[in-house]
């Protein structure tokens, strides 16, 4: 899996910042705090790697052990999972100096000592969406090697992961939370809400919790927008959404990749040439949606190129785009409204709501995180899909705690870092 030559991959991967700081120059910088009589009170990072079990190649993990962490005391140590958005990594959290944060918040008493642990969970598109995505054909994967796909990385998160940890560092199995911004907003609810009782906190900062939203709230401009940004050199409107281009320019595509991205985790696609509407040249321009993204075989002398199935399509060169109906139900299975909404998990096995509300859960998003890329560089309408899933929640009986700030996507998650770590403080005390 990480030998293959992805069309995408060295451009989609440096794309981490662009989303992750919404296109603005400068990192934040953690506003001084009085710690008189602390100043030596920091913590440490321990930097690990998984097996690659679930995702079929070891991946990066920093663990982040509070000053005076004993490998030994009794009780151990309550621990969150803090998962990065797409794009980014294993060190993403600490670009945003999650590990300082903790820093003061402990040594002011404000929560207790507490290991936070942050995988790399991206995929060769650009992120996971912690999500499994593997070829379950049997004639081609009877074992569901995770490696003959794009990852398992639920699995990785669920079972890898947190045995990983487990066995590794003194934390109490019995105090776990979990937390993301953005893809990894979205990772933490959809995780806490198929898995509630291996959890007792959930946060979401600017997660996508509600994908009908993003297409098709009254507000919304994505559809427009993702025709208008496929164009070619000339600027001429293209009748296919065009994967080469968007990679060459990412900043001028930041909706095109990321829906190639979460087609990877939720409609991908592994089949021979002609499987492809993009490659056999059957299939009218405004019906193409099926997209090889290596020239490379899954498995070599099989044919099988590993690709995706796009939710949308153009459908108006350069005016509009519309989704695609065999497609998009693949997406809405993942979503976390729809389950919550249905009761079903995506695999149609029912989800656990009188447990989810028992979770200790806190959303966030910035109040100008809206469908206007002047606002984040992107544009993503994620605010409309949180005040969607917040008022899914009130309506099914679920307590949360819902924050709307003055912000866009990425400019104040920095700050909420620290109102998320006192609400994840409440429930593993």
């Amino acid at each position: 899996m990480n030998k293959r030559k992805y069309l995408n991959i060295p451009l989609i991967l440096g794309l981490a910042f662009f989303f992750m700081w919404g296109c603005t120059d400068d990192e934040p910088t953690f506003p001084e705090r009085d710690l008189t009589g602390n100043a030596k009170n920091t913590g440490s990072i321990q930097s690990i790697q998984t097996q690659g079990a679930t995702t079929g190649e070891a991946k990066d993990v920093n663990v982040y052990l509070p000053y005076g962490y004993d490998p030994n005391a009794d009780p151990g140590y309550p621990v969150v999972y803090l998962l990065h958005g797409f794009g980014g990594d294993a060190d993403t959290w600490l670009g945003m100096q999650v590990d300082k944060v903790l820093d003061v918040m402990i040594a002011e008493g404000t929560i207790p000592p507490m290991v936070v642990v942050m995988p790399d969970a991206s995929n060769p598109l650009g992120g996971s969406f912690y999500t499994n995505s593997v070829d379950i054909d049997p004639a081609r994967n009877p074992g569901m090697n995770p490696a003959l796909g794009f990852g398992a990385y639920e699995f990785f998160i669920i079972q890898e992961l947190i045995g990983t940890i487990e066995q590794g560092f003194n934390v109490d199995p019995a105090k776990r939370g979990i937390a993301g911004h953005s893809m990894g907003g979205y990772g933490a609810m959809k995780l806490a809400m198929l898995y509630p009782t291996m959890f007792k906190s959930v946060a979401s900062h600017s997660g996508p919790l509600s994908f009908h939203e993003l297409l098709f709230n009254a507000n919304s401009n994505l559809m427009p927008r993702l025709a208008m940004e496929n164009v070619d050199a000339a600027g001429n409107p293209l009748a296919v959404i065009d994967l080469t281009l968007a990679s060459a320019s990412p900043t001028t595509h930041p909706l095109t990749l990321p829906m190639f991205g979460m087609a990877s985790s939720f409609a991908p696609h592994f089949g021979t040439a002609a499987t492809y509407d993009a490659l056999n040249g059957t299939a009218l321009p405004a019906d193409i949606n099926e997209f090889p993204v290596s020239t490379e075989e899954v498995v070599p002398g099989t044919g099988i190129l590993p690709g995706v199935d796009l939710p949308v399509r153009i459908a108006q060169p350069g005016v509009t785009a519309d989704t695609v109906a065999t497609v998009w139900p693949k997406f809405l299975a993942h979503d976390c409204y729809t389950m919550l909404a249905t009761g079903k998990k995506y695999d149609q096995t029912d989800l656990a709501v009188e447990a989810i509300k028992n979770l200790h859960i806190y959303i966030d998003c910035g109040d100008t995180d809206d469908f206007d890329p002047m606002d984040d560089g992107a544009g993503f309408g994620i605010i409309y899909t949180t005040n969607a899933f917040s008022n899914l929640l009130t309506s099914q009986g679920v307590d949360h705690m819902y924050e709307v700030y003055s912000g866009a996507h990425s400019s104040d998650v920095y700050y909420r870092i620290e109102v998320a770590f006192k609400e994840h403080a409440k429930a593993l005390k």
